[in-house]
């Protein structure tokens, strides 16, 4: 039986770089992600620690999760040479529009991330000074 994605575990995914979008059901992986995936796994590598090498939680994930992505990954490679943000059941051609609109999705994405880094980051240091202080 399929395993569907709470709203926690959405954002959750969302957050790693490599995700370009996630549902209760599908992930969008980034073409940076199946690239470094598919060399890795070239190299007799096993999907489940590339995965975890790159920052995914493989209990979350799941057996047939990480099973379906190296597939995927795998065949998009031998049907098209190269790597999509999009996946093969969205479109086998991209319009220049349609990537800018991705890229521009992810940089937001990335940008409001980073913001919030920076946020949690002023906070640390904030109440570190007062900690000095005292």
């Amino acid at each position: 039986m399929a395993r569907f994605y709470t709203e926690d575990e959405i954002t959750r995914l969302e957050a790693n770089p490599y995700v370009i979008s996630a549902t209760d059901r599908f992930i969008n992986f980034t073409a940076e992600f199946k690239q470094i995936f598919y060399s890795r796994y070239k190299e007799t590598r096993k999907p489940k620690r590339i995965l975890e090498s790159l920052g995914f939680d493989i209990e979350l994930l799941g057996y047939a999760r990480i099973h379906s992505i190296t597939m995927h990954v795998v065949k998009e490679y031998e049907t098209r040479g190269y790597f999509s943000d999009l996946n093969m059941r969205q479109s086998r051609e991209i319009s220049p529009e349609s990537a800018f609109a991705y890229k521009i999705q992810y940089l937001e994405k990335e940008l409001a991330r980073a913001k919030q880094e920076n946020e949690y980051l002023k906070k640390i240091s904030s109440v570190s000074r007062k900690g000095i202080h005292r």
